[in-house]
């Protein structure tokens, strides 16, 4: 294209653009009109859904940052340990957090619901790996994962003492399992047909917000736990840093997560009374 910008020598060390995305957009919308218009609108869309948590739910970003304070500490320390399969989960784990809390900015709850799923396999696996560590081979050279390592194979495993239990025990399991799966495939559904299109959620849900947010830290939580017993299992290090599975009540992550509980529990009780119906989460 003749007419795209000179991106100069290639150093993308340097910031180029001193007002950010919007300077680059300046820039872009004369020849790239569409993409530009949808990337301010993502971008709109997250600066009025963070206000909107600062302002109304502000202990929902509370928990947020504990819960990138815990995985960052969990990244830097499986960097200079000696296992690394594990190591990969924790950074995966990490990644699933940055992606859904986007995904909460964004109002794309499809995101949500996909890192919220990885989450639950992650903590599975680092169940089994807890185990049974000499399974890892297996499962890094991909042989029978779906048979041997899928998600419900490894619940009926170890149902007896998963962290990631809800009240509901393995039954309660299996459906937040298949919930959070329902909006990745393309489909119709009467219940929340706002997942076919995978349209985001109207900005006058602001109760969806503080839901959504919980559902994400007790996921971080619980997977973060998880590999915090395998982790000291196998590493058997003192200076492990992240001490979840034992962590205070007042730790800002466990009372967000209390917090956020209370909060959709109340809301729900609203909501139903005013026989709304609620997205899948």
């Amino acid at each position: 294209m003749n007419d795209a910008p000179d991106w100069g020598s290639g150093d993308q060390t340097a910031e180029p653009f001193e007002d950010g995305l919007y300077g680059i957009a300046s820039l872009l919308s004369g020849w790239a009109p569409s993409l530009t218009t949808a990337l301010l609108d993502e971008d709109r869309r997250r600066q009025h859904t963070l206000l909107t948590l600062a302002t109304h739910f502000p202990q929902t970003l509370v928990g947020a940052n504990r819960a990138i304070e815990v995985a960052t500490a969990a990244v830097e320390f499986v960097g200079h340990s000696d296992f690394e399969p594990l190591g990969e989960l924790v950074r995966r784990t990490a990644a699933n957090l940055q992606i859904s809390f986007d995904g909460v900015l964004t109002r794309r709850e499809s995101v949500v619901m996909d890192t919220c799923r990885d989450q639950m396999e992650i903590a599975a696996l680092a169940q089994d790996f807890l185990h049974e560590p000499q399974r890892i081979p297996k499962w890094l050279s991909g042989k029978d994962r779906a048979r041997e390592f899928g998600f419900k194979r490894l619940i009926e495993k170890y149902e007896s003492d998963l962290l990631i239990l809800p009240t509901g025990g393995r039954p309660g399991l299996l459906r937040e399992y298949a919930a959070h799966s329902e909006g990745l495939h393309p489909r119709a559904e009467t219940v929340n047909p706002g997942t076919l299109p995978k349209t985001p959620v109207p900005i006058s849900l602001e109760w969806w917000l503080p839901m959504t947010i919980r559902e994400i830290l007790h996921h971080a939580h619980a997977t973060l736990a998880q590999l915090d017993l395998a982790l000291c299992f196998h590493l058997k290090r003192e200076d492990w840093p992240l001490g979840v599975v034992n962590a205070a009540d007042d730790d800002p992550l466990i009372f967000a997560i209390g917090q956020l509980a209370q909060l959709a529990q109340l809301q729900s009780q609203m909501l139903a009374q005013a026989n709304v119906d609620t997205p899948g989460i």
